[in-house]
């Protein structure tokens, strides 16, 4: 069986996709017998309404290597020093890792839908942030009061997460018994090496 897969945004996500496919099904970019799309939260509902042949796959931020977008400029900030905690402050953000989109692409090759895909863990900014921090080597992310946070750098990408539309996954989870990684915990504790993308 051949597999389109499309989402411009999510283009880092192949090379996970390409590991996690069986023999019986290729990738191709034309004529294929199935098609999944992959697009950002909040983009589903068009997408399925004018796909509907198409698995499309919802996603909140997707953490992994080569991620694009919000997700790298949170981590060169954080490489950088001028992400900032703010004290008293929460912003919620659902997440989920490139590894299991490309399970999720798996079970959802052929069956046409829209699906929300998320690790299914309540996360924070500041909690995802300090799981980045460890993958780079333990950086120190300092926190500042609440009252300066709209002059700090790195406030408006802050707020930029706080607009991400937010998803529920739990029924992508129990309708295909899918057991995704936490993804603050697989950055803190999943041992990368040579096999690892």
């Amino acid at each position: 069986m051949k597999l389109k897969l499309t989402g411009p945004d999510f283009e880092f996500v192949r090379p996970y996709v390409e590991r996690a496919l069986p023999e019986e099904i290729e990738l191709s970019e034309s004529d294929a017998a199935c098609h999944t799309l992959l697009c950002s939260a909040g983009q589903g509902a068009a997408l399925a309404a004018s796909h509907p042949e198409a698995a499309v796959l919802q996603l909140p931020v997707v953490i992994g290597t080569g991620m694009t977008g919000m997700p790298r400029e949170l981590v060169e900030r954080i490489w950088r020093g001028t992400f900032f905690h703010l004290r008293d402050v929460e912003t919620p953000v659902e997440a989920v890792h490139a590894v299991d989109v490309a399970a999720a692409v798996m079970l959802t090759a052929g069956r046409p839908g829209l699906y929300a895909v998320t690790d299914g863990a309540p996360h924070d900014l500041d909690e995802l942030a300090d799981a980045l921090a460890a993958r780079l080597g333990d950086k120190r992310i300092l926190t500042a009061p609440r009252r300066w946070g709209r002059f700090l750098p790195g406030y408006a990408l802050r707020r930029r997460f706080a607009d991400i539309p937010r998803i529920f996954g739990g029924d992508f989870i129990a309708h295909f018994d899918f057991k995704p990684h936490n993804v603050s915990d697989y950055l803190r504790t999943h041992v990368y090496d040579e096999n690892s993308l």
